[in-house]
């Protein structure tokens, strides 16, 4: 950072080792000139992430470039540093990072066992970048979401509440990996629309598996961007979830109107300040989420921008879920929550298909719960002939597909053979799209 060419100029500032150990100095170098000449040079540093405390050390001089050491800290400590030069008239500079010298110093963290997610997306400063942008860096971490579910790689630290999450920028040598591996990836940090992620991948290796439990808090906290309160959060798996008074309510169908870019929002109270946006059902060369989650906010995303894996429901305000769960993306200032598949959206209760041919079908599963044998009984509109009903495990794989007879009556469904857990059952015809849904459990 440069002030007016009058004064000392500092630049090139670097810290070695990048990672430093609680066993290592950390050598600071820095290249610092003046028309005038430099009659002081010294280098201040603080351990401690609260501590404005400040040590200082005089800068040894080797041409233009001026280096001091500071000493070893423990494991895990975050040490600040920033330089200060002063010239023969008695002009000086600080080093600045981003703005204000004691403020916003320079900062490594000490780590004895290498690199973690945390380092790299760890910051004090409200501009939300990495102290590790456009460096190389190997850090592991468990696979959260996998290129099949969201389109890129998500990767995070087990047993860490914040500042755990990041993502990995598209390459082939992720696809192989999925939800629970955990892996080793060497790549460059990047920070693109005001996203922290992982770019230039060069080798990842899978070390074992791990699991990663998400983070339930409140969808409140997440209605606009704050770097106080959800930057800690990018990159995360988190769950929202009912309440015992209250459900996990669609406010907006479509957050964009008249706009559709596949957004609405969530939350625990019918109040636009109290939600947070979802994305599914969109993958193109600008934008990824999930093509394995059936709640839509249009039927249109079955197959524009990526074709559907799963039975397309359409969600409207009123719509309830139990929980929500999905990794928070933040970009350009904007937060969204990405649900990886329809594990991750439990409970879904609907207040009706809006379409003029849903209103006039009817259609009632007994028993539900089952555990043999369940009857679908139905009576749908003239223009619903040879229509079916499919039924789809929470992974979206259609484990039945039954022909109905007319446009009126019944029919039996066996379920001997299905696996206890929840499934979703659908009725649609060629001539009239989706006519009913609902959630089916099987137990036995």
């Amino acid at each position: 950072v440069y002030l007016p060419i009058s004064n000392p100029r500092i630049s090139n500032i670097i810290n070695t080792p990048r990672i430093p150990t609680s066993a290592q100095n950390d050598t600071i170098t820095a290249l610092i000139t003046d028309a005038d000449g430099l009659t002081n040079t010294r280098l201040f540093y603080s351990a401690g992430a609260l501590n404005t405390v400040y040590d200082s050390v005089n800068m040894a001089k080797n041409g233009s470039i001026y280096s001091a050491k500071i000493p070893a800290f423990p494991d895990g400590t975050m040490v600040k540093y920033y330089i200060k030069a002063v010239d023969a008239s008695q002009r000086s500079l600080v080093s600045i990072f981003p703005n204000v010298p004691v403020e916003n110093p320079l900062f490594y963290i000490v780590r004895d066992n290498g690199l973690k997610i945390y380092d790299i997306q760890y910051t004090p400063y409200s501009n939300g970048k990495s102290i590790f942008e456009n460096n190389n860096v190997s850090v592991s971490g468990i696979v959260t979401a996998a290129k099949a579910d969201l389109g890129r790689v998500f990767i995070q630290e087990e047993n860490s509440t914040e500042w755990a999450g990041i993502s990995c920028s598209d390459s082939s040598l992720l696809d192989v990996f999925v939800i629970g591996d955990r892996i080793v990836i060497n790549g460059i940090v990047k920070e693109k629309n005001g996203n922290t992620q992982i770019e230039n991948i060069s080798s990842v290796s899978k070390t074992g598996v791990g699991t990663i439990i998400p983070i339930s808090l409140n969808p409140a906290t997440f209605n606009t961007y704050s770097f106080l309160n959800n930057e800690k959060y990018e990159g995360m798996l988190l769950k929202f979830e009912e309440t015992p008074t209250k459900k996990i309510k669609v406010f907006s169908k479509n957050v964009d109107f008249p706009s559709n870019f596949g957004e609405y929002s969530i939350g625990l109270d019918s109040n636009s300040l109290s939600v947070v946006r979802v994305l599914v059902g969109r993958q193109n060369d600008s934008t990824f989420s999930s093509l394995n989650v059936s709640y839509v906010n249009s039927p249109i995303w079955a197959n524009v921008d990526g074709i559907m894996n799963v039975p397309v429901i359409e969600v409207n305000a009123g719509d309830n879920f139990s929980s929500v769960s999905g990794i928070l993306f933040v970009n350009n200032l904007g937060l969204k929550i990405l649900p990886r598949n329809n594990l991750d959206m439990l409970g879904f209760g609907t207040v009706g298909i809006n379409s003029t041919y849903a209103k006039n079908s009817f259609v009632s599963t007994y028993p539900n719960p089952v555990s043999e044998m369940v009857t679908l009984s139905y009576q749908l509109p003239i223009e619903a002939r040879n229509a079916q009903v499919s039924i789809f495990d929470v992974m979206g794989r259609k484990v039945r597909i039954q022909n109905l007879t007319g446009i009126e009556g019944k029919t039996d469904i066996s379920v001997s053979d299905l696996a206890n857990g929840t499934y979703v059952y659908q009725v649609q015809s060629a001539n009239t799209g989706v006519l009913a849904y609902g959630k089916l459990t099987v137990t036995k």
